[in-house]
């Protein structure tokens, strides 16, 4: 099904929906790995990632504070 897409509408939902659902998903997994072990390079890494993928990188930086 998803070769009788039009490239247009693959690209929409690629970057519509799937970035921002990876974004959420690196995200929580690593306040999950924070919660249960601390903050550390992986979760850390992790929470930037999501917040880079997703779009909140400018608006939740503590840094541009």
């Amino acid at each position: 099904m998803w070769v009788l897409l039009s490239s247009g509408l693959r690209r929409w939902v690629v970057f519509g929906l799937a970035v921002p659902l990876l974004g959420r998903l690196l995200a929580g997994a690593g306040r999950r790995i924070e919660t249960g072990k601390g903050p550390t390079k992986l979760s850390r890494g992790l929470q930037r990632a999501g917040r880079l993928v997703s779009g909140r990188a400018r608006k939740d930086d503590p840094s541009r504070d």
